[in-house]
């Protein structure tokens, strides 16, 4: 009778460990969608000012800080129709760079080895740890 309880408790422990494990994997992964979310957006967005100045000159520079002096830079132009936004005849040329995301991602990799190390010297501590 006592070991059927204590299978029972077992048994029940290992199905709400599976439960807790499935809700944290789902939190861990809606957090990093809403945080991939969130930076998205930030991309996207372009100021009141930035739109206005974008219709007063025709165009609108899209570019990151890192874009200066690049020689691999390749333009990405995107021509908008605006009289579909307003009744006026006028378009938008938005021009960014064709690999920006490339750089966006290789900067975040560079600040995440800068604040915690390569994965190299990462996994090397760990051996000096371990012996």
């Amino acid at each position: 009778m006592l070991w059927n309880s204590i299978k029972a408790l077992r048994k029940e422990n290992a199905d709400l460990k599976a439960k807790f494990d499935a809700a944290e994997m789902k939190i861990k992964t809606e957090m990093e969608c809403s945080k991939l979310l969130a930076e998205e957006n930030a991309m996207l967005k372009i100021s009141r000012q930035q739109l206005e100045d974008a219709r007063n000159r025709g165009f609108y520079l899209n570019l990151e800080p890192f874009c200066s002096h690049c020689l691999d830079f390749e333009a990405d132009v995107e021509k908008i129709d605006g009289s579909t936004l307003e009744n006026r005849n006028y378009g938008i040329v938005n021009i960014s760079c064709e690999r920006r995301n490339i750089c966006k991602n290789i900067q975040k990799r560079m600040q995440m080895e800068m604040a915690n190390g390569s994965p190299k010297e990462v996994e090397d501590e760990k051996r000096e740890q371990k012996v």
